[in-house]
């Protein structure tokens, strides 16, 4: 006999319930995934301080200050030194990673020996696939770049960059940026020089020769990038340090110029794609310092932090929990001394307000520090995840 069906409506609903809700557990971590941005800013630090080489007396005064930075860079081998930054990449996996004082160092047109002759973009790229990740340069600018005849027919030159690194996984599209700098243009098109820099005149090598100018050249580049669909737009910079003339109390002025140039950059060139535009960067510029009023015809000086601030930028690092201080400046000129940081001026800016933030210091542990105990760089960084509502 044949028995009968029976709906069991109540017994349905129940199982389609736990269908749908095992199908969004499921798809949660995709979807997540989609809007969670990895990003790291970081300082790889030449190697020796050089602003008091524009101080020099004499031309042979001058040799004998590269002579001392060049012995300095060599002692804090970024050989050595590019194994540890390439773990902090390697540990936080960021989509985007901004560096700064990207150096290249070359010997007669070469970089050898190294140290302290090498490409630090180079011996970094190297490190991070040694340590089996994979990651690409996708937007370069040059700074400070000269050449100095040296002793005995040498010739040393010297090349300073910004770098957007990208994880092999993202995609990008260039930025054209030439519209907004013109003759500041880098040579990829995603970055411009700052127009007001620092500079010094050195004393020629004789009375026929002409001082050798060295301009301290600061700048900006950018890129946009699709983390799983989701685009950003992202910014990375190095501004003038707060007094390049400590003997020069309006000084901060030129500081101060470059950021007021870069939030009318980040104003007139929004992400057209509609995500948010993330700003790293070595700032020099804390949340602490202060306006400088002066009696000159622009009145007050106003430092970069406050100026992104006030332009509508985020700070990232005060919307992760708890309340560390997250320094990141400075180590000394020789990184295997002891250090305390004493100021965040590393930071991670966002013209959206994420909804989570999770951030951290690397580079500031001991155990952060290489097997014959030198610290990464004289800087800190500043690895971010950011989500985005």
């Amino acid at each position: 006999m044949m028995k009968s069906s029976t709906v069991h409506p109540q017994k349905n609903i129940v199982r389609f319930a736990v269908v749908l809700t095992l199908a969004l557990i499921i798809q949660l971590p995709v979807i997540a995934g989609a809007e969670e941005l990895r990003v790291m800013t970081r300082n790889l630090y030449l190697g020796a301080e050089i602003q008091s080489l524009a101080a020099a007396g004499s031309y042979e005064e001058f040799l004998d200050g590269v002579e001392d930075a060049l012995m300095q860079i060599a002692a804090n081998n970024f050989s050595e030194r590019a194994e540890a930054l390439a773990a902090e990449i390697v540990e936080k996996k960021p989509h985007l990673v901004g560096l700064q004082e990207v150096y290249d160092f070359k010997l007669n047109g070469g970089n050898y020996p190294c140290p302290p002759f090498c490409d630090y973009l180079g011996e970094l790229l190297l490190q991070i696939e040694a340590q089996g990740a994979s990651y690409r340069p996708v937007a370069t600018v040059k700074n400070f770049d000269i050449t100095i005849p040296f002793f005995d027919g040498m010739i040393v030159s010297v090349l300073d960059r910004d770098v957007i690194l990208v994880r092999d996984d993202v995609e990008t599209a260039d930025i054209d940026v030439s519209g907004f700098c013109p003759d500041r243009v880098s040579d990829d098109g995603n970055g411009c020089n700052y127009q007001l820099v620092a500079s010094a005149e050195i004393p020629p090598p004789d009375e026929s020769s002409d001082p050798l100018t060295i301009d301290f050249t600061r700048s900006f580049v950018a890129i946009d990038a699709w983390i799983d669909g989701f685009p950003v737009r992202v910014v990375n910079t190095h501004l003038e340090v707060r007094y390049p003339d400590p003997d020069n109390p309006f000084s901060p002025f030129i500081q101060a110029a470059q950021a007021q140039e870069l939030t009318i950059f980040l104003q007139l060139f929004p992400n057209e794609e509609g995500g948010p535009t993330i700003l790293l960067g070595d700032i020099n510029s804390s949340p602490e310092d202060e306006p400088i009023r002066t009696q000159l015809p622009f009145g007050t000086i106003v430092p970069p932090y406050m100026q992104l601030v006030n332009a509508g930028y985020i700070d990232a690092w005060p919307l992760r929990p708890g309340k560390p201080k997250g320094f990141t400046c400075c180590f000394g000129e020789d990184l295997s001394e002891k250090a305390d940081l004493y100021e965040r001026i590393d930071i991670i800016f966002s013209s959206e307000k994420p909804n989570r933030v999770r951030a951290n210091v690397v580079g500031n542990s001991p155990s952060d520090r290489t097997d014959s105990g030198l610290w990464p760089s004289d800087h800190a960084g500043v690895a971010g995840r950011l989500r985005f509502p």
